[in-house]
C-alpha cells in the first residue's frame, strides 16, 4: 500500500510525463482505490493506459487501450507458493472451457510485447503454455518435491531426503507433467521455498 500510493503521489503530482506506457493487469484502481482522484490524476499524467482484464470496468474505460483477456476458466497458469504456508507449492490451473469470445491470456501477451520490444530476445518460447511447461521442467530436473497426492508424514520424506532418496520418481518429464495435470501441482514439503 505504501507503494502504492507513493507511486500514485509521484506521478499525479509531476508536471512532466514520467511514464510513458502503464500497463494495468486485472485491476480497477479507479474503482478499489480510496485515493479516486489521485489515480485519476495519475492516470491522465500517463502518456498511455494499457488495460489487461476480463472486465471493461472504471479503469479499462478510462484507459487508452483495452485488451480483453482470457477468465480464469480459460487459462492455463502456475500459482506460486503463498507466503505464510511453511512448505514450496505450485499450482497448476488448467482451462476447464474454451475462451467463450475472441480473448488471449495474459501471459500470451505479455509474451507479444516483449519479443516485439526486444526483436524477440530472450523470449524463446511460442506461447505462454510453453513458459508453464519450462516451468514444470526445471521443477521436474530439480528432483526436489513432488506431485500432490495424499498425505504424508514430513518428518519421514525430511529423513529420506537426508539420505539422498527422491520423494517419487517419474520415468521422464512427460510423466510427471501429465500427473501434474492429473493431480492439481507439486509441493515440497521439505524446503521452504521453490528451487
Amino acid at each position: 500500500r505504501v507503494l502504492f500510493r507513493s507511486f500514485l503521489k509521484t506521478v499525479a503530482d509531476a508536471q512532466d510525463q514520467l511514464i510513458d506506457t502503464l500497463i494495468i493487469i486485472d485491476a480497477n484502481p479507479l474503482y478499489h482505490s480510496r485515493q479516486k482522484n489521485s489515480v485519476r490524476q495519475a492516470l491522465v499524467n500517463v502518456g498511455q493506459v494499457v488495460v489487461l482484464g476480463t472486465l471493461l470496468d472504471e479503469t479499462a474505460q478510462s484507459g487508452h487501450v483495452f485488451l480483453p483477456s482470457h477468465s480464469w476458466l480459460e487459462n492455463t497458469d502456475l500459482t506460486g507458493t503463498v507466503p505464510d504456508l511453511f512448505f514450496s507449492h505450485v499450482g497448476y490451473q488448467q482451462p476447464v472451457t474454451e475462451p467463450l469470445f475472441d480473448t488471449k491470456s495474459i501471459g500470451d501477451v505479455l509474451l507479444a510485447l516483449g519479443k516485439q520490444a526486444t526483436g524477440g530476445g530472450g523470449f524463446p518460447w511460442k506461447d505462454y503454455n510453453a513458459v508453464v511447461d519450462a516451468q514444470l521442467e526445471s521443477l521436474y530436473e530439480s528432483a526436489r518435491g513432488a506431485v500432490i497426492s495424499e498425505q504424508m508424514d514430513t518428518r519421514w520424506l525430511a529423513q529420506l531426503h537426508e539420505r539422498g532418496w527422491q520423494l517419487q520418481q517419474y520415468d521422464d518429464f512427460t510423466e510427471f507433467k501429465q500427473l501434474i495435470r492429473e493431480n492439481g501441482g507439486w509441493w515440497d514439503p521439505i524446503v521452504s521455498r521453490v528451487p
